[in-house]
């Protein structure tokens, strides 16, 4: 299990947190040829911004393509960042 918010800002002042289901890690994973869990050893912003911007499609925000996103992309606070990966058993 993943536990992991992110918190989105956008240039318009738009703000919001979206939290990534297991589908949108397995795209990632699709997406980047990368385990998540090897991604959080030393989380790059891309990668960051990606999840958010998959989630928020996933959750039916309207966002525009990924490189428009990222270009009006203020600030994204990861929460949880000390251990996103949660140990279940």
């Amino acid at each position: 299990m993943i536990d992991l918010t992110l918190t989105v800002e956008l240039e318009d002042g738009e703000k919001w947190q979206v939290r990534p289901k297991l589908g949108t890690f397995i795209k990632f994973e699709r997406q980047y040829k990368m385990p998540v869990s090897t991604a959080f050893n030393e989380p790059s912003l891309e990668h960051l911004a990606w999840l958010a911007w998959e989630a928020s499609r996933k959750e039916g925000r309207a966002v525009p393509l990924f490189d428009k996103f990222v270009d009006n992309l203020v600030d994204l606070d990861l929460e949880n960042d000390d251990a996103p990966l949660v140990d279940t058993a």
